[in-house]
C-alpha cells in the first residue's frame, strides 16, 4: 500500500486487476477502519460507502459527485487521489470517452434546440388564442352596442304613438276620477232615451235651424257631454268633435256635464259663460242658470 502512495506508476501496474472499490476496501481494513468510521469522517451514508467499495455507484444520486467522493475517500486513506481516479476511469471507459462526451454534448444541444422550437410553437399558439379572444370580445361589444342603438331607435319611434294612445286614456281617466258621478248613475237609473246618431243629428239640425234657442255650445276640441233639460230629458249626449256647434231650445234649467270644459264655449240666453271657473282637465258638472239646483 505504501508503494501505491510513493510510486503510483508502479502501483498502477500491480493493481491492474484490482477495482477501485476493492482497493479502497482493502486499504480501509488494513488501517483498521470500519465502514461507519469512514461514513462519519466523510459525512456520507454507510450505504454509499458500501456501494463504492462494491463498485456499485448507483447508490450515488448524482453521478458527478462520484469523483468527489472517491477523492475524499482516497485522501482519508492517504492514497494517491489521481491514481484512484485513473483506476475509476479504467473501470468506466465508455462514460469518460472523449468522443462519447462530444456526442453527449451534441445530443444535449440538439435536445435544447428541439425544446426551444417546441416552446416557440407553444408561445405562438398562446398568442393566437389571446388574439382570438380579443377579437371575439370586441365583436361582442359591437353587437351589444348595435342592439342597444336599435332598441333606442325603436323606443323613440314608439313614443309619439304611445302619446297618441294615452291622450284618450287621459281623457277617460279625468272623467272617471272625478269624485261626483251621481249624475251618471241617475241617468242609468232613469228610463234611457237612446238616440241614434241620425236622430241626434236631426234634432241638432232642427234646433240649429230654429231662430229661437237659449243655449249654444261651441267646441274647440273633442269633448264628451251630457245635457238634461228641466224635465229630465236628455237633449245632448256623446263625444262632440272639434268645430262642432250645438244650439238648444229646451226648457231650462239645464243639467250639464262636460268632460273637457276648457275646450267648450257656452252662450246661455245671449250671455257668455265664464269657463275659467272650471278646472282644466277635470269633469265639470253644473246647471244653467248657474246656482239653480
Amino acid at each position: 500500500m505504501t508503494d501505491l502512495i510513493e510510486q503510483p506508476h508502479n502501483s498502477a501496474e500491480d493493481t491492474t486487476n484490482v477495482s477501485v472499490g476493492l482497493l479502497l476496501q482493502q486499504t480501509r481494513v488494513k488501517q483498521g477502519l470500519s465502514e461507519q468510521d469512514v461514513a462519519g469522517s466523510l459525512n456520507l451514508k454507510v450505504s454509499i460507502i458500501q456501494g463504492i467499495e462494491n463498485d456499485d455507484f448507483s447508490t450515488v444520486a448524482v453521478p458527478t459527485y462520484i469523483k468527489g467522493y472517491l477523492r475524499a475517500y482516497a485522501k482519508l486513506l492517504s492514497l494517491d487521489e489521481q491514481a484512484v481516479i485513473a483506476l475509476y476511469y479504467q473501470q468506466q471507459p465508455v462514460e469518460y470517452n472523449a468522443e462519447n462526451k462530444l456526442k453527449s454534448f451534441s445530443k444535449k444541444t440538439s435536445q435544447q434546440a428541439h425544446d426551444n422550437r417546441l416552446m416557440l410553437v407553444t408561445y405562438g399558439i398562446v398568442l393566437i388564442l389571446i388574439a382570438l379572444i380579443v377579437v371575439w370580445w370586441f365583436q361582442r361589444e359591437a353587437v351589444v352596442q348595435t342592439a342597444e342603438d336599435n332598441q333606442s331607435v325603436e323606443q323613440v319611434k314608439l313614443e309619439p304613438e304611445l302619446a297618441e294612445i294615452n291622450e284618450p286614456a287621459e281623457l277617460v281617466e279625468s272623467i272617471t276620477n272625478e269624485e261626483p258621478i251621481k249624475p251618471i248613475k241617475d241617468v242609468a237609473e232613469q228610463t234611457p232615451v237612446n238616440l241614434t246618431p241620425q236622430q241626434e243629428t236631426s234634432v241638432s239640425t232642427q234646433v240649429s235651424e230654429s231662430a229661437n234657442y237659449n243655449l249654444e255650445l261651441t267646441f274647440r276640441g273633442d269633448c264628451w257631454i251630457n245635457i238634461l233639460d228641466a224635465t229630465g230629458e236628455r237633449v245632448a249626449f256623446g263625444v262632440k268633435e272639434k268645430g262642432r256647434v250645438i244650439k238648444l231650445d229646451a226648457i231650462p234649467p239645464y243639467q250639464i256635464t262636460l268632460g273637457a270644459p276648457e275646450v267648450v264655449d257656452i252662450v246661455f240666453q245671449q250671455d257668455n259663460l265664464d269657463m275659467s271657473q272650471f278646472k282644466q282637465g277635470m269633469v265639470a258638472r253644473f246647471s244653467l242658470p248657474l246656482g239653480h239646483e
